[in-house]
């Protein structure tokens, strides 16, 4: 190696050196670099915690982005939220302002010393029993256990991770999940709105209209009520719903490739690209519409 070109190789390491520094300084000054918080994995701990009266609260937001969300019924008339840890992080934000409660994760994906990873930290927020006018809960990975919540609206995004809810009441209820899975039971909804790109989602209750579309994966879905309504869309998946016995509706089939199955006795087979199919009579007024690009659709009577 020349002296030209060992001095070029010594200029460009020492720069490289620089910008890492640069970007570790930086990091470490906005709290987002702890490398001692980081390794110290130890018992799980308090972090913050907030009580305060819900009797003006009327919008829930949560945004959780690594760890654990858990919610419940409070036995009082606050909320009572908590923040705990096994790391040393960055308090959760939790404001009430206008009626909007808003909770938001203040620790999660990061840089740290040997590259990209988390810190994650588990919300245990407890909540009056009473109608709210909307419930959200984003996150982006973990575990979450959402329990008796009644809202007019409600939404779930999951981006990856596992979400188990229960007994939900509301007027409107979306759930869209990334990647991962979503399970839930005991759920009432005039409206069901389901939505997938990959993973499970499985949901039972009583349901008065639903729409699902699955690109990948698979949605299971059963209702206790006839739906009045009922829109599924397939690009590719399965998807399959479950509801009781009737006098009647109107299936409107297409597909591109896959399957259309169903346990009633349908007026005419399912095995065409795609026609009107009819149970007992089209007098009830139900109109139920699949598009199937390619996968699988079950329509079948609720045991």
């Amino acid at each position: 190696m020349t002296n030209k070109t060992g001095q070029i190789v010594r200029i460009i390491i020492a720069s490289l050196a620089a910008v890492a520094f640069s970007v570790l300084l930086v990091l470490g000054i906005n709290g987002r670099l702890s490398l001692p918080s980081f390794f110290r994995k130890g018992e799980e701990h308090m972090i913050t915690s907030v009580s305060r009266d819900a009797s003006g609260i009327r919008d829930i937001q949560i945004d959780w982005r690594a760890g654990r969300v858990e919610v419940s019924k409070s036995a009082d008339g606050n909320f009572h939220a908590a923040e705990t840890s096994r790391y040393d992080v960055d308090p959760m934000l939790c404001t009430s302002d206008g009626g909007v409660l808003k909770i938001k994760q203040q620790t999660g994906f990061g840089f740290f010393f040997f590259g990209f990873g988390s810190r994650s930290s588990t919300l245990t927020l407890q909540l009056p029993e009473k109608e709210y006018e909307a419930f959200q809960l984003k996150m982006s990975s973990g575990e979450g256990d959402v329990t008796g919540v009644n809202a007019v609206s409600q939404r779930f995004e999951l981006t990856s991770g596992d979400l188990r809810v229960d007994t939900l009441h509301a007027d409107s209820l979306t759930a869209k999940l990334t990647s991962g899975q979503m399970t839930g039971t005991g759920i009432s909804a005039q409206k069901l709105d389901t939505g997938i790109t990959s993973g499970k989602l499985s949901l039972s209750g009583a349901f008065s209209g639903i729409t699902a579309k699955c690109t990948s994966g698979r949605i299971t879905l059963s209702s206790s009520l006839v739906p009045d309504a009922l829109d599924v869309n397939i690009p590719s998946g399965n998807v399959g719903v479950s509801i009781p016995d009737n006098d009647g509706f109107v299936l409107e089939a297409s597909k591109t490739s896959g399957d259309i199955r169903s346990s009633f006795d349908l007026l005419s087979p399912i095995n065409d690209k795609s026609g009107r199919y009819v149970y007992k009579s089209d007098a009830a007024g139900r109109s139920y519409r699949v598009k199937l690009t390619s996968g699988d659709f079950t329509l079948d009577r609720t045991e």
